[in-house]
């Protein structure tokens, strides 16, 4: 099983599907919540509510990324994020990777740039009369060497990190094409 034949089962309408996991939470964290008094959020009770976690649920459309269930919607990740194993689909997070090389030394033309009187004088007056000047000079930069992935941006599936950064000292790059921490789980059957 792949991606392409995933989709192409649920538009046959013999696709079924049930959640073993979301977020990493499974039935019977659920239940163990309810037995301990914990509120549920939204999201639980619904999930309950539609028995995602109990019974297996007809794929009825599909449409771009969506492969619409009885009561939700699956979206799919890219398959380089996506596990099939036995009648199992495995959905990961994107993963974490160090910058390559050349990230790193755009990356470091940037820093000399914003190092320079010029442009601390410039974001100094940008700070002081709201103005956007710096952001649109990095915007360009960033585009101008097609990293925009290292200007808060996804693209072609890449983004940096301002939260997670290499022993290096660059800041990591989430990127689809690596396997992060798993989202969720299903099982499936073809009816």
């Amino acid at each position: 099983m792949n991606r392409s034949e995933l989709f192409r089962l649920g538009k046959s309408g013999k696709l079924s599907m049930k959640r073993i996991s979301m977020y990493g939470i499974t039935k019977k964290d659920l239940d163990d919540k309810i037995a301990k008094g914990v509120k549920l959020s939204s999201w639980e009770e619904r999930s309950l509510k539609t028995g995602s976690y109990d019974n297996f649920r007809k794929v009825t459309k599909v449409s771009g990324n969506d492969l619409y269930l009885e009561g939700s919607a699956f979206s799919i990740q890219p398959a380089s994020l996506l596990d099939f194993v036995d009648n199992t689909i495995v959905q990961y997070y994107p993963g974490e990777r160090e910058m390559n090389e050349e990230e790193k030394k755009v990356m470091d033309e940037w820093a000399s740039i914003k190092s320079t009187e010029d442009y601390k004088k410039q974001a100094t007056i940008d700070i002081m009369t709201d103005s956007s000047t710096t952001y649109w000079r990095q915007k360009a930069f960033f585009q101008s060497k097609s990293m925009e992935h290292l200007f808060l941006e996804t693209v072609r599936g890449c983004r940096i990190s301002n939260t997670s950064f290499a022993e290096d000292g660059y800041n990591l790059i989430i990127d689809n094409k690596v396997k992060g921490k798993v989202a969720s789980v299903y099982e499936y059957k073809i009816d």
